[in-house]
């Protein structure tokens, strides 16, 4: 009787054994799969290059692989309880889908890139001063709106333009795209004096760049920011111990707005490429700082 319930309690237990550790092996051996699909064409994105990537300790590559003739891939975790990243590569351009713990699926939508595409509009570039000791630092955010169709990714080697002052040191540049994270990009000098370029896709859909630079400053500075593009609203904020003066094109102060209550904001409406916009500001100050919400945010005129 002794060794009958010993022989029995042993089954169970081993028995017991063989399925947590069963379930332990499917609990490391979870899939996370999903579909690349061509935004442009409407059709699955073959051979698109799909890289899984671990959040968990920063950003390191798990895996790779090539989507199917279906647009299909799959990758086999080994820490299932981890954040993941998938990254698509397609045409030159980067696309991201977050997979947060225990997502099974990933799906990305990708999209035909071209060095020029219709229908990108720049809706607002707007420059923040204010002054440090024998120095004005300076924060330029340009906001674009990609609205081409059918939909499509401008990528090249210097996908956006744009002019700093003689004398401008670049401190830091970001990039966001839509629905992505912000990351640091380069800024690089193009022939043409004082023009710099950023690669980076700009996709269907709203993209943030931030250029974060500085000038030598001694009480007083003349600036002409001109835009290598048509702008909607080109936008000045300055500490309101500061003084504006615009110099050659019509400015119009923002009374309602993000910050509009702590500074002194101007806004040049329908500015074409090109255009001066020098005005001179003097005097000294700092603004309040730029949280992440008033950062995300778009000025409404």
């Amino acid at each position: 009787m002794l060794s009958r319930t010993f022989g029995f309690s042993f089954s169970r237990i081993f028995l017991s054994a063989i399925l947590g550790a069963g379930l332990t092996t499917l609990g490391l051996a979870q899939n996370l799969s999903g579909t690349v699909t061509n935004g442009t064409s409407d059709k699955p994105a073959a051979g698109a290059e799909v890289t899984l990537i671990k959040l968990a300790n920063g950003m390191e590559e798990a895996g790779s692989t090539k989507a199917d003739s279906k647009g299909k891939f799959s990758f086999k975790l080994d820490d299932g309880g981890g954040p993941h990243l998938v990254r698509a590569t397609f045409q030159g351009a980067q696309y991201f889908k977050m997979a947060p713990p225990g997502t099974p699926t990933a799906d990305l939508t990708v999209y035909d890139s071209s060095k020029n595409v219709e229908g990108l509009h720049y809706t607002v570039d707007f420059l923040r001063l204010e002054t440090a000791g024998d120095q004005i630092h300076a924060t330029r955010t340009f906001v674009m709106d990609n609205q081409s169709k059918p939909p499509k990714t401008q990528m090249s080697d210097a996908t956006f333009e744009f002019y700093l002052p003689d004398g401008a040191q670049i401190d830091s540049a970001q990039a966001l795209g839509p629905g992505g994270r912000s990351v640091n990009v380069a800024a690089s000098q193009r022939p043409e004096r004082n023009l710099y370029g950023i690669s980076f896709p700009i996709r269907p859909g709203e993209t943030k760049m931030q250029v974060a630079f500085h000038l030598p400053y001694s009480g007083a500075l003349e600036l002409n920011p001109k835009s290598k593009y048509e702008l909607q609203h080109f936008v000045v904020m300055v500490p309101k111990s500061m003084t504006f003066e615009a110099k050659s094109t019509s400015y119009s102060t923002v009374k309602d707005g993000p910050g509009a209550g702590q500074a002194n904001v101007q806004v040049a409406t329908n500015a074409q490429a090109g255009q001066s916009l020098a005005f001179k500001v003097s005097g000294t100050g700092t603004l309040p700082p730029e949280t992440e919400k008033r950062r995300n945010r778009s000025f409404e005129f």
